[in-house]
């Protein structure tokens, strides 16, 4: 026996959300969820709490349901795209397998935060016979700062002594107030090492893409600073893609000098990072401003290493160096370029997959950017469209988180910006 059953709730109210997103998952079902993927936009926070909103779902909901997921900037899922409210994918089978875990100080401490969530959720099917394994993970977003006599900015214009000091600064604070960096790149790397066979999808909670608040949920709790995942051992068939719609310009540059656990760039081919990088796209001196995010949205940086492309979005001015959301190294960047309609088109790549398995399908999870989410703004539904055609009233949910983290066994864990990554499960025949 397989359900699967999408619930969701506008309603403003933190406690009423849970307890309607609670009653339409329940009243879908036949029995209790094995597991519930659960996110909310961060509008609860001032609206009776995260810890009131799983209460209200749990109301409902027998207690002994394993609940994973966090806050988002926005979701799908059948019912439209939405950026305010609670949604929840529940999914029961008899033949299937559930194990939770979940780490903290993701900041502090990230390796040490992957390998405690993964290895509970290891020990936690150690005697699971089935054959296919899948990790859903969701790990605490970096924080902007606010600095003293600056306050929460995107660009700081400052002279170079004062850089270099900032810089050092905001690697301090990581560590010890955990505001600054996400570091997921660690955690979920570790994740993966100790879980080598299992497939991984997954982000990071996030706000409304202001990067001030990250919430991660655990059974009834709200936690930050934290990585929370959910391990599956089942029978069931996968298919997974993952596109992005970004195209190479040719543009390249080295970094010659990297910080802050190599998430900040401070020089590149001997020039300052942002002179470099503006000289290279011919952008006028004052084209780094507060709306730096939305400016480069369609011309992020990428680096290959091992077959694999990763792609980086820029976070931060501080001075002359840039930083980004995720780990860039000393790897050669190429600045790729998106438009609208291949943000747009792309999803069509992943979604052919899944069309062989239509009539098997059971249940569909996708994570994306919330880069996508901004850039392409009332164009989502577009998105939308093609995957509710495509799916063709499978249930579905999709969450637009900050950065998406895949990984499938025999490669090594990619770091991504501006994807698009579904996996769709279907029943053998």
């Amino acid at each position: 026996m397989f359900e699967t059953a999408v619930g969701m709730s506008r309603q403003w109210d933190a406690y009423s959300a849970g307890r309607e997103v609670g009653e339409e998952v329940w009243g879908k079902m036949h029995n209790a969820p094995k597991f519930v993927l659960f996110f909310s936009s961060i509008h609860y926070k001032k609206n009776g709490g995260f810890n009131k909103l799983l209460e209200g779902f749990y109301s409902v909901v027998p207690k002994e349901v394993k609940l994973v997921g966090g806050t988002v900037a926005g979701f799908i899922n059948n019912n439209g795209v939405f950026t305010r409210g609670a949604t929840a994918l529940a999914v029961y089978s008899d033949e299937m397998d559930v194990a939770t875990g979940i780490g903290h100080n993701t900041k502090r401490a990230p390796e040490m935060a992957g390998r405690r969530c993964a290895e509970t959720i290891k020990s936690g099917l150690e005697k699971s016979g089935y054959k296919n394994k899948y990790v859903f993970e969701f790990t605490c977003s970096g924080l902007v700062p606010s600095l003293p006599f600056i306050g929460s900015k995107r660009v700081m214009k400052m002279p170079k002594l004062l850089s270099r000091l900032t810089i050092l600064g905001l690697s301090f604070a990581t560590r010890t107030m955990q505001i600054g960096v996400g570091r997921e790149d660690d955690v979920v790397r570790k994740m993966s090492e100790v879980l080598d066979e299992f497939t991984v999808l997954g982000g990071s909670t996030l706000d409304n893409n202001k990067w001030e608040f990250s919430y991660q949920f655990f059974n009834n709790k709200a936690y930050t600073n934290s990585v929370v995942a959910v391990g599956i051992q089942s029978d069931l068939e996968s298919v997974f893609s993952s596109s992005s719609g970004l195209k190479p310009t040719g543009v390249k540059m080295k970094p010659t000098k990297v910080g802050l656990y190599g998430c900040a760039i401070e020089s590149i081919e001997g020039k300052p990072a942002a002179e470099a990088v503006r000289e290279k796209l011919g952008w006028p001196k004052d084209f780094y401003d507060e709306n730096l995010h939305r400016r480069t949205l369609y011309y992020p940086l990428c680096y290959e290493q091992e077959g694999e492309v990763s792609s980086r979005v820029m976070a931060l001015i501080v001075g002359d160096d840039i930083v980004f959301t995720n780990v860039v190294g000393d790897n050669e960047l190429e600045v790729n370029h998106a438009s609208g309609k291949s943000l747009i088109e792309c999803v069509d790549a992943g979604l052919e997959e899944t069309a062989e398995f239509k009539d098997r399908s059971v249940f569909a999870f996708i994570v994306s950017c919330c880069a996508r989410l901004e850039a392409l703004g009332a164009q989502t539904y577009k998105v939308h469209e093609r995957v509710e055609k495509s799916l063709d009233g499978v249930p579905f949910l999709g969450i637009y988180a900050s950065g998406e983290d895949v990984r499938v066994p025999g490669k090594r864990h990619n770091r991504l910006n501006e994807t698009f990554n579904l996996v769709s499960f279907y029943k053998r025949p």
